[in-house]
């Protein structure tokens, strides 16, 4: 399937297409098929199929690479964009709360050709690294194309979720001893794999919600895709070369918090705060507060505070933004 082309750059690997499925027929067995993506302000070129046996391929770095702002995070970027007094401070602080423009600048940031010194673990680090006026290009796109479209990312509850789980994980980056940049983004991006497995089809996806009971939502995507939300998101991470911490928080956050790294525990202990803070009763369940706290030895009296600083942080963001909740 796959040839290689001559002259190197970003994009040196070019492949045959890939052959469509039509009815009563199955597609090939699991492979991986690189291309050039379309989003045309990346350079860099990494993508490959999660490909499941007997539905159907979900292209996952091309569905990434498609995925939409939201409507606010979309408006307050073109604001910045036409303001000639706007910093890089304040564009990285929008771009750090919108997965999809955070996968963007993060994608381009650690390509490569940008050397293998160039591990950028954050949104906002990734705009100093790749300079403003890249970001504000590949931002802007991203933003006119939402607005022209009007399209969305995933289901509504997505955007809600990922950043009260985001608020939640850069409050428990303090007693995890982690970063907590680091931490925002890991639990901003923890269920990107959901957005991707939601944009190769939609309405499928929607009755496959709708049906499943509390905490098996992996099991029927499976069923489903032939793959879960957990592994498409880190699969497409590490495709882009995301680093590794955060691929594997994207991997492992459904797993036990006892046993994960310390920034899978942020993730993990951020979904709990987020439930408890912002209910929203996902298909795939929620780890449980009180459990998750013991569980990493902290006492009582941190759920107390952790529940109180997720959800000052999430009312900031919202006030930030705009979002009437």
């Amino acid at each position: 399937m796959i040839s290689h082309a001559s002259g190197g750059g970003p994009c040196s690997v070019r492949a045959r297409p890939w052959p469509v499925a039509r009815a009563g027929q199955r597609r090939p067995a699991a492979s991986h098929v690189c291309a050039r993506t379309p989003d045309q302000v990346v350079l860099n070129c990494a993508c490959a199929y999660a490909v499941d046996q007997s539905m159907h391929a979900v292209d996952i770095a091309d569905q990434l690479s498609r995925l939409p702002a939201q409507p606010t995070a979309a408006l307050l970027v073109l604001r910045v964009v036409e303001d000639p007094d706007a910093s890089p401070a304040e564009l990285g602080r929008i771009v750090a709360m919108d997965p999809a423009l955070s996968v963007r600048v993060m994608r381009l940031a650690n390509a490569p050709h940008n050397g293998p010194g160039s591990v950028v673990h954050s949104a906002e680090r990734a705009v100093y690294q790749l300079g403003f006026t890249t970001v504000k290009a590949i931002a802007a796109a991203a933003a006119s194309t939402l607005l022209a479209d009007d399209v969305r990312l995933g289901p509504p509850s997505y955007w809600i979720h990922s950043i009260a789980v985001a608020s939640g994980a850069a409050v428990a980056s303090d007693v995890l001893g982690i970063a907590e940049n680091e931490a925002f983004s890991a639990g901003l991006l923890h269920d990107i794999g959901s957005a991707v497995l939601h944009r190769s089809d939609p309405a499928r996806y929607d009755d496959m919600v709708a049906g499943v009971s509390p905490g098996q939502l992996g099991r029927a995507e499976r069923e489903l895709f032939g793959t879960t939300h957990p592994e498409t998101g880190a699969r497409a991470l590490e495709l882009w070369h995301f680093p590794p911490p955060l691929v594997e928080a994207i991997r492992d956050h459904h797993e036990p918090v006892s046993s994960a790294s310390p920034l899978t525990q942020a993730v993990i202990l951020g979904e709990a705060l987020a439930e408890r803070v912002e209910p929203l009763h996902l298909a795939e369940g929620s780890p449980r507060l009180g459990e998750t706290v013991a569980a990493l030895g902290l006492a009582p009296a941190h759920e107390r505070m952790l529940v109180e600083r997720t959800r000052s942080e999430i009312d900031k963001i919202a006030a930030f933004l705009g979002v009437v909740r």
